[in-house]
């Protein structure tokens, strides 16, 4: 039994219940890959938490593994299992290049760790064409963009970054023709304490062709020491903003990805289940208050593969697609008046709940 509607949308006749907005109101959305559309059980186990957006990697490298030899299939298909479940996508590229487009001509130095980042004009201009076939592609799908994630790890300067930009933008607009939002395209997506690397980019002019800012808020509340409290969240927001205000007073701020996990040293840098719920909310909260028009919650399940123990538990559900309190916590944020509670206890094909 599915939500009943009205129970389930109150926030559209009583504007005070607690209720994501629509669009680009403030969302919440998670974290997963392709393979997960496949699944229809999972994707309404998704759809049921009320998010309205979720996050999904352009895998450049999958959809043309040799030149000019494409497969879309996997990657559009998973765009239209989600916007068919009401969920719109933001699409994150990749801070490194398709191996099959490296500039033999640019040998990577040694602080980029053997990653190939797009540097010289050539590589700039491949990456860029490829993600414009990509809008082409797309069509009115609902989607919007977060161009390379967290390239600063990698040495990337925000010269370099800016004339990513500069190449990338403008083509992805030209080719872009969502039929029910303007294209939107995010840039930087720093963890918070890397500020610096948003003011070079600043300076450098990137965000003449960027629509928002995207940071990765990661370590308000953490356990240990050395992480920034809770408390300090919104002021570290109320500093990024002014750093754009002399050049960009209206530059939105996204907050595209962020988590805690249950995995890990509990005394430093993991949660119990249940905390890791009690600081979602949290975060959520500060966010809320703070106008970020989208959080991105990392990630929608727990990944066992992963290779350090601190990675393997940032989801919502577990490796099973258990929930786990977050879960639940998550979907009480979003729908607090939702009757009965969705997902039911019941047993459907590839998804598990409590008591099922």
């Amino acid at each position: 039994m599915k939500p009943l509607p009205f129970l389930s949308n109150l926030y559209r006749h009583f504007p005070w219940v607690n209720q994501p907005k629509p669009e680009f109101g403030v969302a919440i959305g998670v974290n997963l890959g392709y393979s997960l559309a496949n699944d229809q059980a999972k994707v309404e186990q998704i759809a049921a938490l009320g998010v309205t957006w979720v996050r999904m990697v352009i895998a450049w490298d999958w959809i043309e593994p040799q030149r000019g030899a494409y497969d879309w299939a996997g990657f559009l298909g998973a765009v239209d299992a989600f916007n068919n479940s009401g969920l719109s996508v933001l699409l994150v590229t990749a801070r490194t290049m398709n191996p099959v487009y490296n500039d033999p001509s640019y040998p990577d130095p040694p602080d980029l760790g053997g990653l190939h980042v797009p540097v010289t004009q050539t590589e700039i201009n491949d990456y860029a064409n490829f993600h414009a076939l990509a809008a082409k592609m797309l069509g009115n799908r609902s989607v919007m963009y977060e161009l390379c994630n967290e390239s600063y790890w990698i040495g990337y300067t925000g010269t370099q970054y800016a004339a990513l930009m500069k190449a990338t933008a403008p083509p992805i607009r030209a080719n872009y023709s969502g039929s029910n939002r303007k294209c939107t395209i995010l840039g930087t997506g720093i963890v918070m304490d890397h500020m610096q690397f948003v003011q070079d980019c600043i300076d450098a002019g990137a965000f003449d062709y960027l629509d928002g800012c995207a940071v990765h808020p990661y370590g308000y509340g953490q356990p240990g020491s050395a992480f920034r409290p809770m408390s300090q969240l919104a002021s570290d927001y109320a500093t990024l903003r002014a750093m754009f205000a002399p050049r960009y007073p209206a530059m939105p701020i996204y907050a595209t990805e962020l988590g805690y996990s249950t995995s890990g040293d509990l005394n430093w840098d993991a949660f119990t289940p249940a905390d890791q719920a009690k600081v979602l909310q949290q975060h959520l909260t500060i966010d809320r208050s703070a106008g970020i028009p989208l959080t991105i919650w990392y990630e929608y399940s727990d990944n066992a593969q992963a290779g350090a123990t601190h990675e393997q538990g940032f989801g919502l559900v577990d490796s099973s697609y258990v929930p786990k309190p977050s879960y639940t916590a998550l979907q009480r944020f979003l729908r607090p008046w939702q009757w009965p509670p969705w997902p039911p206890k019941r047993r459907s094909a590839g998804l598990k709940v409590p008591g099922a």
